[in-house]
């Protein structure tokens, strides 16, 4: 069976009945409408239905032969029971006189009937739309077979235009590689001419090389005697240089002893001034003590001169007389004691001020030598920076000259090479570019 063979119609309708079934009943003596007709191969016609096996008979023949039936009397039986109306609630069931089963009735029949003709009238229905629905299917597989063949025919047509191309092009492609071979021999026996140009222009260029090689070796000689003599003369006068830097050094360092020594002395001189200011304190202290103890006397003296008063109006006067030499006496010793203390601090202030100019001029001193010294590391270090300029130059002559007599050295064993392997090299790199140019071709 191909893939685009037409299915059976009748199948696919009955398929599609199957499928979409409209009526379900819990009843299990019922059978299904489609599956019946799928079974049985039964449609109808204007005559009636049309059995496999079986001759056309009438409806009306097929009815009575329905109901004859014991197993559609039970059917019909069923449906009347669906039909009939459900007895209301709390209602008193009365008794309902039966039939008999073989004693047909004519509302019975009628119900039935109806009852009938509306389930076929909706079967029916259901029926017709299946067959629309699968005569719609059946047009739409058409067009789709009749779309692929298009498609084929197009695609036939396409891959006998696609040998046509590539005969045409494989034609093409011959007539140029053809061509090509021809271009080949051409640029090969060009290419041989002009390595051997190029040849005996590269001996040319060294020998004119190796002659400036040389010229370069005899400028770099002489130029280096000349460093070499310029170098002598700076390495004197670095070692000059060298010497008056350590008559410096040592100066600083005498220098940075006696500042050393002076500023001693002047922290000693500062301890001295500072032991002294403190004994001046400690006596005023003691003045203060005597002269309070001077005046707890007097205290005492004018309580005592208070509880005897015969004897205070008698000895007034002598006491008068003694406390104001007394007082007179302690003020002249308070004036002797300030005045000193002032001229004590005086002096002090004078000597501090006398420090402080010596650490002044000191400072600028010490700024100085610290100016002298890093002079001094400068020029040490420019004479450092001297001393590896010299050095590098000095390196850098050598590897010039090595380098020279390097390439002077490859320059004749490239010399030496025999014009016959010179030739084999380029032949073989002709024939590796027209490979290489040929495979590039192709692809």
């Amino acid at each position: 069976m191909t893939a685009f063979a037409r299915p059976s119609l009748l199948d696919n309708r009955y398929a599609a009945i199957a499928e979409t079934s409209a009526y379900t009943y819990d009843d299990d003596d019922l059978v299904n409408y489609a599956e019946f007709l799928r079974k049985h191969g039964r449609y109808k016609t204007k005559g009636g239905y049309v059995d496999a096996s079986r001759h056309i008979r009438s409806l009306h023949r097929q009815q009575e032969d329905f109901q004859s039936s014991p197993s559609r009397s039970g059917i019909l039986a069923s449906i009347n029971k669906s039909l009939l109306p459900a007895p209301p609630v709390g209602s008193i069931p009365r008794k309902i006189k039966v039939p008999e089963e073989n004693e047909p009735t004519t509302l019975s029949n009628l119900a039935n009937l109806e009852n009938k003709k509306k389930e076929y009238d909706k079967q029916m229905k259901l029926i017709e739309e299946e067959m629309i629905r699968a005569k719609q299917r059946e047009r739409e597989a058409k067009r789709l077979e009749g779309d692929i063949k298009k498609e084929q025919r197009h695609v036939q047509h396409a891959l006998r235009d696609l040998d046509v191309d590539t005969t045409k092009k494989r034609y093409y492609a011959e007539k140029s590689l053809s061509k090509n071979l021809q271009e080949k021999d051409k640029i090969e026996r060009e290419f041989v001419k002009k390595r051997e140009k190029q040849t005996k222009q590269r001996t040319d260029h060294l020998i004119d090389s190796l002659q400036t090689n040389k010229d370069k070796d005899r400028r770099n000689l002489l130029l280096y005697n000349d460093l070499s003599r310029q170098y002598g003369t700076k390495s004197h006068e670095l070692q000059i240089k060298h010497q008056q830097l350590h008559q410096v050094h040592l100066d600083f360092e005498q220098k940075v002893q006696q500042r050393e020594l002076e500023e001693a002395r002047i922290k000693k001189e500062l301890a001295d001034i500072a032991m002294a200011l403190n004994l001046e304190a400690q006596k005023a202290k003691a003045d203060m003590k005597d002269f309070l103890t001077i005046v707890d006397f007097d205290r005492g003296l004018t309580m005592k001169q208070d509880l005897e008063p015969e004897q205070r109006t008698k000895n007034y006067d002598q006491d008068r007389r003694r406390l104001s030499s007394d007082m007179v006496l302690q003020r002249s010793m308070l004036d002797f004691k300030q005045r000193d203390a002032l001229r004590r601090i005086g002096d002090t202030k004078s000597r501090l001020e006398t420090v402080y100019a010596k650490q002044r001029q000191l400072n600028t001193s010490t700024a100085i030598m610290e100016q002298d010294r890093r002079a001094a590391q400068l020029m040490s270090k420019m004479n450092d920076i001297d001393n590896r300029r010299s050095q590098l130059m000095n390196q850098h002559i050598r590897d010039k000259t090595e380098k020279s007599e390097d390439k002077e050295n490859e320059a004749a064993a490239k010399v030496k090479i025999s014009h016959i392997e010179i030739e084999a090299k380029q032949h073989e790199d002709k024939l590796r570019d027209l490979e290489v140019k040929d495979f590039i071709y192709l692809t």
